[in-house]
């Protein structure tokens, strides 16, 4: 009998060495990539804030008397804390395609850059700049089925909480290669159409086998019917391919510019312009990630970009 209960003890014993072997083997395994981005610890964190121009970036979750409820991304300097809109070098629209990390209501990230006053009668956020970011440990990643590329998804059980590493990248959570050219946000734009002169927006259209271009705004009035026009100058036709200028088939690419248009000829002569609308390419799949807010190297790369 001493010898059957003995058995139980061993075999059971051996049962409990084996699952945690098989766990530590699979949470090794999931560790075997490289870091691309190392997180900052919270207590690093906290000691930024006490520098000016340092914020944490956060999710809040919001009950609105008049709205349903959401979450909103906040910020705080240790003292003052409220909504925020990031631009610039905006780690929540630049780096993740599928938004497994930083839509993951548990991350926080710190920032440096600059609140931007000039905004605050267009946007009722508080409105940053962003300079430089580091996320915060530890870091979560939210694997759902809402998050899938092409409903098809390597979920880890285990995965690095201090680094974002090159797993992240090749499964489109985190992109390291973007290039210098982001979206506009819409308050961005209109405070350049009301405040600057000689800017206007533009758009592409493929009509037929040619990419056309048309006048929308001239300024902050926006015209009762788009017109032709021809282009020169520094013109967005030079950087980027028809497959880029096409958009998404029902609309083209949307460009807030700067320059001179004589209304005589038709005729606009641009010094700068900005991507004014979400950016779409002509392939989607596990191969080729590629976020809609920013540019990236793949770009240039296949020659959808010339900078």
């Amino acid at each position: 009998m001493g010898n059957h209960k003995r058995e139980k003890v061993i075999c059971l014993s051996l049962i409990i060495v084996l699952i945690c072997v098989l766990l530590y083997s699979i949470g090794k395994l999931s560790h075997t990539y490289k870091p691309v981005k190392i997180a900052v610890s919270k207590k690093e964190a906290r000691q930024y804030l006490e520098e000016e121009g340092y914020f944490i970036i956060y999710y809040k979750y919001i009950k609105p008397v008049c709205c349903e409820s959401k979450w909103i991304l906040y910020y705080t300097d240790g003292e003052k804390k409220g909504p925020v809109v990031l631009i610039g070098n905006n780690p929540y629209t630049m780096y993740d395609l599928d938004n497994t990390i930083f839509s993951s209501k548990q991350n926080k990230i710190l920032v440096k850059g600059t609140i931007e006053e000039n905004y605050s009668q267009y946007a009722r956020e508080t409105v940053i700049c962003v300079d430089e970011w580091e996320i915060i440990a530890p870091i979560k990643r939210e694997y759902s089925l809402g998050n899938r590329i092409e409903y098809k998804y390597d979920y880890r059980l285990f995965y690095p909480k201090d680094y974002i590493d090159e797993y992240d990248v090749k499964k489109g959570n985190f992109i390291p290669n973007t290039v210098g050219q982001q979206i506009l946000q819409w308050f961005e734009t209109d405070y350049l159409l009301e405040t600057e002169e000689n800017y206007y927006i533009i758009e592409s259209n493929k009509v037929g086998n040619e990419i056309k271009w048309y006048l929308l705004n001239i300024g902050k009035e926006k015209l009762d019917e788009e017109r032709e026009i021809i282009m020169t100058g520094d013109s967005p036709e030079l950087h980027f391919s028809d497959v880029m200028l096409e958009g998404s088939g029902i609309s083209g690419m949307y460009f807030l510019v700067k320059g001179n248009y004589q209304e005589n000829n038709n005729t606009l002569e641009i010094e700068q312009w900005q991507i004014e609308s979400s950016i779409w390419r002509d392939t989607y799949d596990s191969e080729r990630q590629c976020s809609k807010y920013y540019l990236d190297e793949n770009d240039i790369k296949v020659g959808n970009y010339i900078p």
